[in-house]
């Protein structure tokens, strides 16, 4: 393991993907997978890496991200030095920031203070399992300005173009790249690169005499013929979410053992914050199939390729399909779901049929009564 990484996460840079479930959280903070928020992913890959010093950049509804995180000892990042930082949303100079560039800016200090050779940047967006310390291996033998990790297929949204890789040379150098769309299909970033200290600190004095904001179109693109610029290609399964669809999308994929085994690598295991709840309880005419069942449920009706996070209650004589209930949600007796996701502490139970689709999931908005 290194010991010479400084990580970053920016947990709100991407909420406006996903309006309806960050209206009252950041995306770092939306629950995913039965048990885990999204910003788990990201710090879990880099404290697999050795990673000991962590900031997170917040902007706003980060109360939630701050109660899931607290000292960050689930993460072994409760330490006398180090451990984990949250960095305040205002940018360099006044107000709060509008980009990514803007958000550096305002870590700037956290970043020279540090004292690390490399720093590996991360996004909440993205659900895989990374090996970081490759990535910076990678990176350091290079001998590149900067690498981004990518994988290939449709382009996610962004709102303002993703960064592609076009040409990409059989040593990872990148030969080519263009800002495309959403469902194009190329080699893309997800959003996870490493710099040297050194060359980040350049990069932000620069941006801040230049008046730039964009690090893809400003930095990465007008400047491709000056600096080297590397891919690593992401070994494991991603899971990108930029939309309500891609979120149930991923949810689903997790129900299938393959994408399982990939995600939540023995090598590369996935923390979370812990809790102390009993098993789950199955009643006696209780029918479960395909679903992921967090502990604290209460289970008596049917279930059927669902995830089901903690405390749940399922009632007799209900019966809910491909669906995504949070956690404390209760849905009572004579009630069907379908492709339905129901965020946290809802209550169904004057509404016999509720139905999505397959393309249009319904969503119901956090502590709902129906």
């Amino acid at each position: 393991m290194r010991n010479d990484i400084l990580g970053i996460v920016f947990s709100n840079i991407n909420d406006s993907l996903l309006p309806q479930l960050t209206e009252e959280r950041c995306l770092g903070s939306v629950p995913f997978g039965g048990r885990y928020r999204l910003v788990d992913f990201a710090l879990s890959n880099l404290v697999s890496a050795g990673v000991s010093n962590v900031g997170i950049i917040t902007r706003s509804n980060y109360r939630s991200l701050m109660d899931h995180i607290k000292s960050g000892k689930q993460w072994d990042l409760a330490r006398k030095e180090g451990g984990v930082f949250f960095i305040s949303p205002y940018a360099f100079g006044n107000g709060v920031y509008q980009n990514r560039l803007e958000a550096l800016m305002g870590a700037e200090g956290y970043i020279r203070s540090a004292n690390k050779k490399y720093v590996v940047f991360t996004d909440c967006n993205y659900v895989c399992n990374i090996n970081i310390e490759e990535l910076v291996d990678f990176h350091e033998q290079s001998g590149a300005n900067i690498t981004f990790a990518y994988t290939s297929g449709e382009c996610p949204d962004t709102n303002h173009g993703k960064l592609a890789f076009t040409k990409i040379a059989s040593d990872g150098k990148v030969e080519e790249m263009q800002l495309l769309s959403k469902g194009d299909v190329a080699d893309h970033s997800i959003n996870v690169f490493v710099a040297s200290t050194e060359f980040i600190l350049a990069t932000l004095s620069h941006a801040k005499s230049h008046a730039l904001t964009s690090i893809e179109r400003d930095v990465i693109m007008r400047n491709a013929d000056k600096m080297s610029v590397y891919g690593y290609k992401v070994k494991s399964q991603v899971l990108n979410i930029d939309s309500v669809m891609s979120y149930f999308d991923a949810s689903m994929q997790l129900l299938k053992p393959g994408t399982q085994n990939d995600i939540f690598g023995y090598d590369h295991p996935v923390l979370t914050k812990v809790r102390d709840e009993m098993p789950a309880k199955y009643g006696m005419n209780a029918k479960v199939k395909n679903s992921l069942i967090a502990d604290g449920c209460i289970i008596e009706g049917e279930v059927e390729n669902c995830i089901l996070f903690r405390e749940v209650k399922v009632a007799a004589e209900t019966k809910i399909s491909n669906c995504i209930v949070m956690q404390g949600s209760e849905i009572d007796k004579n009630v069907n779901l379908a492709y339905c996701i129901i965020d946290k502490n809802c209550s169904i139970s004057q509404a016999p049929f509720l139905n999505g689709s397959p393309s249009y999931p319904l969503y119901i908005k956090k502590g709902s009564t129906i």
